[in-house]
């Protein structure tokens, strides 16, 4: 009857039901307010006072940089952020982590972790399947999740989903022609037309299956749209897929990122294992290959 979750201990049969068909979930309200107050205070202070550390990795938008802009204005994301003490708070948070468990199971990690910042002017991010940035599987057993951290609608770019597109493969993806920041990829050609807009207030929480169609539209308000977002896999996740083609370029991409500040690094799946940490569970086949690099 479900293909796409793993248990009802979390869910009801609805709400699994949903996702089963859309790919997606909205849970309102999950995550306690104060919790994002906080991890706004610290984003604020990573953003605008520089302040840095080995871990976590600042991003600027690209297409805002003419502008002389500064902080909070100018910063789109941050990331890598599990061994942040405060932005760990939301990774680990139970609530969350227990919807994570009814759909990919009870032993979990998570492999990426965010704060995504649309300032004033930003641009799109054009339709795309998470699923093509990860060298491992299998696919339902990996979910995304993003919380709102501010209001989010159509006029200061909230996301959008293709319901349904989750039950179809991987499509080829493309260097973004839409963007101008690094390391955006969109689908090619892809011929649907008609998004579902998620309208969603701070603290609402949407669940995305990796191959679910879906990005966001730009910035055109004078407002902030931030959000606060973890990957998290099923700990016998292997890396089975990580000798795809594109992915020659998403290790290019992501040694020229990390290799100032982990000189460590020996290879693509390396990157992997400093962004990665167990939440729940017994370590699987995920840990065991890390440990071996």
């Amino acid at each position: 009857m479900f293909q796409y979750t793993n248990n009802g201990k979390f869910l009801t049969t609805e709400q699994r039901q949903f996702y089963e068909d859309n790919g997606y979930l909205i849970i309102p309200k999950l995550v306690d307010s104060d919790l994002l107050d906080n991890c706004r205070s610290r984003f604020l202070e990573v953003c605008n006072s520089g302040l840095s550390t080995v871990d976590i990795m600042v991003m600027k938008e690209q297409s805002l940089k003419h502008k002389n802009l500064k902080g909070e204005y100018l910063v789109n994301k941050i990331q890598n952020l599990l061994n942040d003490k405060v932005f760990f708070t939301y990774t680990c948070y139970n609530p969350l982590v227990d919807v994570v468990e009814s759909i990919i199971g009870s032993n979990i990690t998570c492999c990426i972790s965010m704060v995504i910042n649309k300032p004033p002017g930003a641009e799109q991010h054009s339709m795309h399947q998470d699923y093509y940035y990860f060298p491992f599987g299998p696919v339902n057993s990996i979910v995304g999740v993003w919380t709102a951290m501010d209001v989010c609608n159509v006029e200061n770019g909230c996301l959008y989903v293709f319901p349904g597109s989750h039950k179809n493969n991987l499509l080829p993806h493309e260097n973004g022609k839409n963007t101008t920041n690094v390391g955006y990829y969109e689908i090619v050609n892809y011929n649907e037309v008609h998004p579902h807009h998620l309208l969603m207030e701070p603290g609402d929480t949407v669940f995305l299956h990796p191959l679910v169609v879906h990005g966001s539209g730009p910035n055109l308000t004078t407002n902030f749209r931030k959000a606060i977002s973890s990957f998290y896999l099923e700990n016998n996740c292997d890396f089975i897929d990580y000798k795809r083609k594109h992915q020659e370029e998403m290790e290019k991409v992501m040694f020229e990122a990390y290799k100032t500040k982990h000189s460590q690094l020996k290879n693509y799946l390396d990157a992997w294992r400093i962004r990665s940490k167990l939440i729940r569970g017994f370590p699987g086949a995920y840990q065991r290959y890390l440990s071996q690099l």
